[in-house]
């Protein structure tokens, strides 16, 4: 049901979009996708969010405590929900921000916005992966991963994260185009809960939930 809502979302925005003023990025563990956009001044973006909690911090560096300096500062509040925060961009500039939850920023969890006078609202997600799920496997005591790929790529990371966004384990695979399995071993003393698995590359990044007994 979350994956349909989040499809429908992401069409909604798509569709109100063609006139170049409204963008989606999409937010998880630990990425926001994509990472840096480049857009007109009074252009909108919403941030979707497809698993975890999160939120979108322009104020104070997460990782260095320091100010961002941007053209204006601000916070959003952090949640589960599918959409996650909405800003409308009026003042021309560079944006930096993170995600302020736990150790999100500092596993990765960073973005920038630039707004630019001259912009044509560039909007590149450059999804190599059609579908991804992920899935704790009783037979094989190992997390398995299921995923559909409409490109070649010899650099993709499969990493394992906890609630508290902390890196657990991570490899690097090569994804061919068509469906692909991979496994993730861990060590069998990991307590049961939710755990979120992802799948990235330089310009892409997923995550889905899975449930440790």
């Amino acid at each position: 049901m979350k994956f349909f809502t989040t499809a429908a979302l992401v069409l909604l925005f798509f569709s109100i979009g063609n006139a170049q003023n409204s963008h989606t990025i999409n937010a998880g563990n630990f990425y926001y996708s994509p990472e840096e956009i480049t857009i007109a001044p009074g252009d909108t973006v919403h941030w979707i969010n497809d698993g975890g909690f999160h939120n979108v911090n322009f104020n104070i560096n997460t990782i260095t405590e320091v100010s961002f300096d941007n053209p204006e500062s601000f916070e959003s509040a952090a949640t589960s929900d599918v959409e996650m925060y909405t800003h409308v961009f009026d003042i021309v500039g560079t944006y930096n921000y993170d995600c302020s939850v736990g150790q999100h920023a500092a596993n990765g969890m960073v973005g920038v916005i630039i707004v630019e006078e001259t912009s044509t609202s560039v909007f590149n997600q450059n999804h190599f992966i059609n579908s991804f799920s992920a899935f704790y496997s009783e037979n094989t005591e190992a997390i398995e991963i299921h995923f559909e790929s409409d490109e070649y790529r010899s650099d993709v990371d499969i990493s394992l994260f906890n609630m508290e966004g902390k890196l657990l384990t991570t490899r690097k695979i090569e994804v061919k185009t068509g469906s692909g399995l991979e496994s993730i071993k861990f060590d069998n003393s990991l307590p049961g809960g939710v755990y979120f698995v992802s799948i990235s590359s330089e310009s892409f990044a997923k995550s889905a939930k899975v449930i440790l007994p």
